[in-house]
């Protein structure tokens, strides 16, 4: 296709190839408005032409048949002077323009080239060129000549002749395409109507009208060239529809052929030319026929810069594919099809994310969907799904789907990196590895990309598929995920037979993975559905029953509703004697197909204000009504309740709609002292929830509140009772021991380990009880002594009874935190609470019936406490007692007490050559003397040996101001023993201060040691430089010191780095300072010079040798110098003195010696 106008030139050749190059480049700089036909709206066009000389033989023979390829307007290009115009220019013209006329053809224009300068005369011009053609040629059509003055020139008069000239030629060639389109479009539109006679062939008649689209594309007006394949598109479709409809059409029938061929699209051509041949020839099938045809349209809203519109074309285009393809019954092969609309899908998603912008994911998300659903009927059929054997015959089919698809479509335009769709359908078949690596890929594509445009439900459906699959692959925990989100929204939008159905494989997912709580929860969902039969029904009922009766490690927390359901709740009595029987009359329905055994049906018994009074006074009662999302009018009258103070009785709410909301209303009356009503007030708590809309939540998720169960330590309750389906009745009991106000908070039925709870049952029900409680006290003996820890202290429980006699053996539970020990004189047994590690001592305050506690009266206990040091600590230690009452555990008091360290413990390691010894300081931080005895010392390796060299059976005292020593020689039975060693000391202790420490208590000490072995051992001599070894130094001389050094460990050392000292007192060094040594066959001896700065017996001079290690370090070894453990090297010369004598009679000074050297 010629993608620019043919524009034809004549006259002087030499002429227009000067001015070529700068009408190519000036005539598309500006737009021009072209209006067209027919009352069409005008459009602004940007020109571009091609300019080819003029011939006769390449003119136009049938006006009307042709469009492309055609020149339509001529021009004719001249500089003539006047005698050159009357000798040959002028028949030269009228020859051009008689073969123009010939052919019918009237566009064209004349171009005379002024060159000649602007005169001012005063005399009469005479006849110039212009006027010559003019008057011969352009009488009648005055537009048909122009002047372009001196084109060569750079100023204001050739630009405006430019600028004039490209006007008239931009003008003209739209009003030639236009005169040539408007017939052609009459041509066009007479082929159109004869589609319904014999011999038409609308193969022929596309061509025709894209040819009419491909001038509207060369002319830049992308979307009229659209208009003319979507006018094509419903022109096929309208027959194809017909075609169902019974009528016959010859020419349609060879779209019927079975096909052997299912490409996709190719996005990347401009142009399918083999596909347009094909159709130009009659030899499409409906799948290339419509390939070509939606790749036309994509590309014309590519270059409009329309991804999204693209996009939203896609889907009805494939859909209406295949709805063609089943009218026009066309046999495919098994699986084609969805080829060719997977490989189709990606083709488009692929061109879509070329651009930046966003908001083609609305239509995207929809292609992923459909490439996904196609890729899975692919694995249905070819056998690549998980638990299918693929058979001979499902490998033939996967080779016929390959071969099937070509290899045209290994694009270029896709990268090694990145896979082209075909490439990606080819691998995804396979194998089944290779198909599910795939599968999950589109499917995580897909819900990302539904995810992304807020479309939750859609991509829910997706997981759900997508569990189905993890099913068969075993892999249930993550199937799981995937229901449970598909169930939530089922339960959002109110489809209750498909969360049943989702539940179902809930259930057996929760089952595999051995999540009983999950699937106990879902079988009691089952077991109460309406849209399951009751067989289904019974299974996971009995299911339930029977995996609830298991013991287990916590109980399971359900809602009650729907099923058990409160039909009537009353009470005998509004105001209790305390120490009375509460009864509550509780009726049931249950939902279950069976009867339930209950192990207990209880409510939680929650204390209110005194008297039921608020703070301000006013009486508190609630409700709570159900509000109707349409009709807030009827929200007061859609419950009931009525209150007395001797029968509080709650009717059955009439059923209401799905959507109801909870209103939370809270009534206050104010009364006076008299108890008379003075005035009300009702305020809704969470009007914020009510009135806020549905939509404007940031996400679409359904988020079922949690169940959270109250405290029942206080409770009403009735145990093992029978629950039949339907009604039933039950009479639930509690002795009220403690005054106040109390309501009724929530209910909870037991069966198994699982609790059914119904919050706020009966929130208006209240009852009173008066009475002042006993209360508890714990005070230390002595409150400015500081507690250590393993020795005991005597702590005071301070008992307060109340206005009510305490009788039946009042006995105090003295509960311990682990560490403390409690030693009662009259403690009688300990006990482990239910369902809790904690162990309670009983201290019994009345010996017998008989004996009772006085109302009034202060019972005081001392009790000793002690806090287990079994393991030494030098952090304060933490210790909690609480002391409660056994008649109501409500009345107790807990104090935490601080305990100090009374040891404070430290090791060291002392050498002696090879020979290794501990020792461990034992010291008191208190005034209190402790006698310490046993000590003992044991490792973590059984090859070592603690000979300990203490007197066996020592006693030793240990206070603020004395401590205990211990040591021990190490001996090791082997060399081969591995550092760091770990150690334990322990030893026993008794305290001589505290009276109630009687018996020995035992403590220990965790240490370890490391890098203990003697490596190196180091040996100095110094003597006088000239008179040998035996002579004595005198002051100011020179000295030979020398250092033997003794490797006698396995580990193989080299090298060695010394430092002296430079703080030396008595010793100065005139040579280097530090160095290093070789140790050859395990030793080597360093010699060096000093000089004594005075008399004496001097300790030999201080040298610091530490190890040389090699670290490589980006392509070089770097020394490292680290110094030697304690114990490592051993010097045995440095409990030795070098004898030093005054020197002569000549006088020196250090500083002379120093500076000397």
């Amino acid at each position: 296709m010629e993608d620019k106008p043919i524009v034809t030139f004549h006259g002087d050749k030499a002429l227009f190839d000067k001015l070529r190059t700068l009408l190519w480049r000036g005539l598309p700089r500006e737009p021009v408005e072209w209006r067209r036909s027919y009352g069409r709206a005008p459009k602004k066009v940007t020109l571009e032409a091609h300019f080819v000389p003029f011939s006769v033989e390449a003119l136009p023979r049938n006006i009307g048949k042709a469009l492309i390829g055609i020149p339509f307007f001529h021009t004719y290009w001249t500089d003539c002077d006047i005698d050159n115009y009357k000798s040959f220019v002028k028949d030269d013209i009228n020859h051009w323009l008689s073969s123009l006329k010939t052919q019918g053809l009237h566009d064209w224009l004349i171009i005379w080239i002024n060159n000649e300068p602007l005169i001012k005369s005063k005399l009469l011009p005479r006849t110039s060129v212009i006027d010559k053609i003019k008057n011969d040629f352009c009488g009648k059509v005055p537009d048909r000549y122009i002047v372009l003055v001196e084109p060569f020139k750079n100023d204001s008069r050739s630009s405006e002749s430019w600028s004039h000239m490209l006007v008239r030629i931009r003008q003209l060639i739209l009003q030639a395409y236009n005169r040539n389109m408007s017939k052609y479009e009459e041509t066009m539109r007479g082929q159109r109507e004869r589609r319904n006679q014999q011999g038409w062939n609308f193969c022929h008649y596309f061509m025709l009208q894209e040819e009419l689209a491909f001038v509207h594309e060369m002319l830049g007006l992308y979307d009229e060239a659209l208009v003319q394949y979507d006018e094509l598109d419903a022109l096929f479709t309208q027959f194809i529809l017909n075609h169902s409809l019974g009528e016959t059409t010859p020419w349609l029938s060879n779209f019927c052929d079975a096909g052997s061929r299912w490409e996709g699209l190719d996005l990347s051509k401009h142009i399918d030319q083999n596909l347009r041949t094909k159709i130009e020839e009659g030899q499409a099938s409906l799948i290339d026929f419509r390939s070509y045809l939606f790749t036309r349209q994509s590309s014309l809203l590519v270059l409009l810069k329309r991804p999204c519109e693209l996009a939203q074309r896609s889907i009805p285009f494939l859909h209406n594919c295949v709805q063609e393809l089943n009218i026009m019954e066309v046999p495919m092969p098994p699986g084609s099809i969805n080829c060719w609309v997977f490989v189709n899908c990606l083709e488009i998603l692929n061109t879509c994310e070329k651009y930046s912008d966003s908001s083609h994911s609305l239509f995207t998300a929809s292609l992923w969907e459909y490439a996904w659903n196609k890729l899975h009927s692919l694995g249905e059929l070819c056998g690549l799904m998980p638990g299918i054997e693929t058979t001979s015959e499902q490998l033939h089919t996967v080779v016929n789907l390959i071969s099937g698809m070509g290899d045209s479509h290994l694009h270029v335009q896709y990268s090694n990196i990145k896979m082209s769709p075909m490439a990606k359908l080819r691998e995804a078949l396979s194998s089944a590895v290779a198909f599910k690596k795939h599968y999950f890929e589109m499917s995580e594509l897909a819900m990302g990309t539904f995810k992304h445009i807020g479309r939750i439900r859609s991509a829910r459906l997706i997981g759900k598929t997508l569990a189905t699959f993890y099913m068969k692959m075993g892999e249930f925990q993550k199937a799981e995920s995937y229901l449970s989100d598909a169930l939530k929204t089922y339960k959002q939008e109110g489809w209750e037979e498909l969360a049943d159905r989702t539940r179902i494989d809930l259930a057996e997912c929760q089952k595999q993975n051995k999540h009983t709580h999950k699937y106990l929860k879902s079988c009691v969902h089952l077991a109460i559905s309406s849209n399951l039969p009751l067989d289904f029904k019974v299974q996971y009922f009995e299911d339930f029953i029977r995996m609830s009766k298991e013991p287990r490690d916590s109980h399971l927390v359900l809602k009650a509703t729907p099923s058990f359901t409160i039909e009537s709740i009353s009470m005998e009595a509004a105001t209790i004697v305390l120490g009375a029987m509460a009864r509550i009359h509780l009726k049931l329905h249950s939902t279950f197909p069976q009867a339930v055994l209950s192990n207990e049906i209880s409510f939680s018994l929650h204390y209110a204000s005194h008297n039921g009074l608020s703070d301000s006074g006013g009486l508190i009662k609630k409700r709570s009504l159900m509000r109707n999302a349409s009709s807030a009018s009827n929200a007061s009258n859609s419950s009931t309740c009525s209150i007395t103070s001797a029968d509080i009785h709650i009717p059955q709410s009439p059923p209401v709609n799905k959507n109801d909301t909870l209103l939370d209303l809270q009534s206050t009356y104010s009364v006076t002292s008299d108890k008379q009503q003075m005035s009300s007030t009702l305020v809704c708590r969470n009007s914020h929830l009510l009135l806020r809309r549905i939509d404007s939540g940031s996400s679409y998720v359904y988020r079922e509140k949690e169940v959270i169960k109250d405290d029942f330590t206080f409770s009403a309750s009735v145990a093992d009772i029978e629950l039949l389906p339907g009604g039933n009745e039950v009479v639930l009991t509690s002795k009220v021991d403690s005054r106040g106000s109390y309501y009724l908070s929530q209910l909870c039925i037991t069966v198994g380990i699982a609790d059914f709870i119904k919050s706020k049952a009966a929130p208006s029900m209240m009852f009173d009880v008066v009475c002042e409680e006993p209360s508890l006290e714990i005070e230390t003996s002595n409150k400015t002594e500081v507690m250590l820890g393993g020795v005991y202290h005597d702590i005071k429980v301070i008992l307060q009874v109340g206005t009510k006699p305490i009788t039946n053996e009042a006995k105090l539970r003295v509960i311990a935190s682990d560490g403390l020990l409690v030693d009662l004189p009259r403690e009688e047994e300990s006990l482990a609470e239910a369902n809790s590690d904690d162990v309670y001592h009983v201290l019994t305050l009345a010996d017998d019936e008989d004996t009772q506690l006085n109302a009034g009266q202060t019972v005081t206990v001392v009790i000793p406490i002690m806090a287990q040091l079994l393991h030494y600590a030098s952090v304060l230690m933490e210790r909690e007692l609480s002391v409660e009452c056994s008649w109501d555990s409500s009345i107790m008091t807990t104090q935490m007490f601080t305990f100090h360290n009374p040891f404070k413990i430290v090791h060291k390691i002392h050498t002696a050559a090879k020979k290794k010894f501990i020792q461990v300081l034992v010291s008191s931080n208190s005034k209190v003397r402790f006698e310490l005895c046993e000590p003992q010392v044991c490792s973590d390796c059984p090859d070592v040996e603690m000979k300990l060299l203490n007197k066996r059976g020592q006693i030793l005292m240990v206070s603020e101001e004395q401590s205990a020593s211990y040591m021990w020689q190490i001996n090791l039975n082997t060399n081969n023993i591995e550092q760091p060693l770990k150690c334990n000391f322990q030893f026993e202790y008794k305290s001589l201060v505290i009276q109630q420490q009687q018996a020995k208590s035992a403590c220990s000490y965790d240490f370890t040691l490391e890098n203990y072995k003697t490596l190196l051992i180091s040996k100095s001599e110094v003597h006088c430089a000239n008179g040998g070894k035996s002579s004595i130094c005198t002051v100011a001389s020179v000295c030979q010191m020398s250092v033997h050094i003794k490797n006698i460990s396995d580990r193989a050392i080299t090298q060695l780095h010394y430092q002296v000292n430079p703080a030396q007192k008595y010793w100065h060094f005139p040579g280097c300072n530090q160095g290093m040594v070789q140790l050859t066959n395990n030793a080597a001896t360093l010699t060096l010079e000093c000089v004594p700065l005075t008399d004496g017996f001097l300790p030999h001079p201080a040298i610091k040798f530490m190890k040389v290690t090699e670290k490589e370090s980006e392509n070089e070894v770097i020394e490292m110098k680290e110094p030697f453990y304690d114990g490592e090297l051993y010097n045995s010369s440095r409990s030795l003195q070098v004898t030093v004598k005054k020197a002569p009679l000549k006088s020196f000074s250090i500083q002379s010696i120093q500076e000397g050297n």
